[in-house]
């Protein structure tokens, strides 16, 4: 996972954490104009969706192979 900052209209700047594939979703989609949601992580690890539509920029990674919850847990949260 890759920590990135979101910068949303009209709103301060987040971290959240995303997949490096869907980060590169983020970025297609924002190039292309097209709307959607991709998911992704908050910076306490709670769920949440990236609506592209609303991005002022693209995510500025901050981190790389950043795990929230610590070693291994994060793929015990995802899967359920």
């Amino acid at each position: 996972m890759l920590h990135v900052s979101l910068t949303y209209r009209g709103r301060r700047a987040v971290g959240a954490f995303v997949e490096e594939a869907d980060l590169e979703l983020i970025g297609r989609l924002r190039a292309l104009g097209r709307d959607g949601a991709v998911p992704a992580l908050d910076a306490r690890a709670r769920p949440i969706v990236v609506r592209v539509e609303r991005l002022v920029v693209d995510p500025d990674v901050l981190g790389y192979g950043a795990e929230p919850l610590g070693e291994g847990q994060l793929g015990t949260l995802l899967a359920g």
